[in-house]
């Protein structure tokens, strides 16, 4: 079954309308596809957390001159939007793409990279909400053993596997144990594994870590 992109818009108050908007969504989106509410106000029972849904609110405009603010004319204009949002160079002209991804990469509807800014795109891409950056999760790392070997130390080396994501909110903690202690040869060395986890007990990263003691990483070699 090819996975589809699909709008839906309906009253979001209370009513009968909302409600089969809401159930229809939820099972289509249960089944793979990207599901698209455009409405004023999320429907009362529509499950904003369910993965491939997404949520786009339509803004009215006030304008005195009318009894009731209009509201056809914005939600056209939402529904265009959403439909054109994320249309890429990778259908019409593959040669302007950027060289640091492959094309398949901006072929996307929703790039990634997006996902980690705004939750929508999070979740239209499949995530619960929007997510952190692999690198910025290394550096955690890095800071805390830095933190923790202090400034005598050389963290030589560092290596992080990341296992699964951390959705904004989450909250990370990172920890680590000492399993190796060599002090043979001119510089003592330590190797500890890190791991961090997440408040429901969840590791999401793991790694290795090797340090030097005594300032040996910074020593400068003797001039030949």
């Amino acid at each position: 079954m090819s996975r589809l992109s699909i709008g839906i818009t309906c009253y979001p108050s209370i009513g009968g309308s909302g409600i089969v908007a809401s159930q229809l969504g939820s099972e289509l989106a249960r089944l793979g596809h990207r599901i698209h509410f455009i409405s004023y106000e999320p429907p009362f029972r529509l499950d904003r957390k369910q993965r491939n849904v997404t949520f786009h609110r339509v803004e009215l405009n006030e304008y005195r001159l009318f009894k009731y603010p209009d509201y056809t004319l914005p939600l056209a204009v939402k529904m265009v939007e959403v439909a054109a949002k994320y249309r890429t160079w990778a259908v019409t002209d593959p040669g302007r793409l950027p060289s640091n991804y492959d094309p398949s990469y901006f072929a996307e509807r929703v790039l990634p990279s997006i996902g980690h800014q705004d939750a929508e795109a999070a979740r239209e891409l499949g995530m619960p909400g929007a997510y952190n950056n692999g690198p910025q999760r290394v550096g955690w790392f890095a800071h805390c053993v830095t933190n923790w070997m202090g400034d005598s130390a050389f963290l030589s080396r560092l290596e992080v596997r990341l296992r699964r994501p951390e959705i904004f909110g989450d909250v990370i903690r990172i920890g680590g144990t000492v399993t190796a202690v060599d002090n043979v040869g001119e510089c003592p060395r330590l190797a500890v594994a890190l791991q961090a986890t997440n408040q429901y007990g969840e590791r999401t990263a793991e790694g290795t870590a090797e340090i030097l003691l005594d300032d040996c990483g910074r020593r400068q070699r003797p001039q030949e």
